[in-house]
C-alpha cells in the first residue's frame, strides 16, 4: 500500500509530502508501542551519562519508554530545554537571565 501511496505521490509531483506521510507513520507506530518522543535542547551535547540519566528519568517520570531527539542550541547558554506532548520545560540559563531581565525592569 505505502509503495502505491508513495507512487501516486511522485506522478502527482507531491514528493513534498513524503517526508511528512513518513514522520507521521512513525509517530503513528512509537505511540503504538508506548514511546514518546521527547526534544531536548541543550547548550552542548549531552554526555552518554547524563543523556542515559535524563532518559531514564524522564521515562519513569511519563511512564513510558522514550526517544530522545536532541539539538543544539549554543544560545541557551547552559541548561537544557525539554518538550514533549506539546508541553515545554525550559530549564535553560539563558530562560533564567531573561526571568532576571524582566524582573530587573520592573
Amino acid at each position: 500500500y505505502l509503495h502505491n501511496l508513495f507512487a501516486i505521490l511522485v506522478k502527482n509531483g507531491r514528493e513534498g509530502y513524503i517526508e511528512m506521510i513518513y514522520d507521521e507513520f512513525e509517530r503513528l507506530r512509537e505511540s503504538e508501542e508506548g514511546i514518546v518522543k521527547v526534544s531536548v535542547m541543550t547548550a552542548k551535547e549531552l554526555s552518554s551519562e547524563d543523556r542515559q540519566s535524563l532518559s531514564e528519568h524522564l521515562a519513569h517520570t511519563l511512564g513510558n519508554e522514550v526517544r530522545l531527539d536532541e539539538h543544539i542550541d549554543e544560545s541557551l547558554i547552559g541548561g537544557l530545554r525539554i518538550e514533549v506532548g506539546g508541553k515545554v520545560i525550559d530549564g535553560s540559563l539563558r530562560a533564567r537571565l531573561d526571568e532576571l531581565k524582566t524582573v530587573l525592569a520592573g
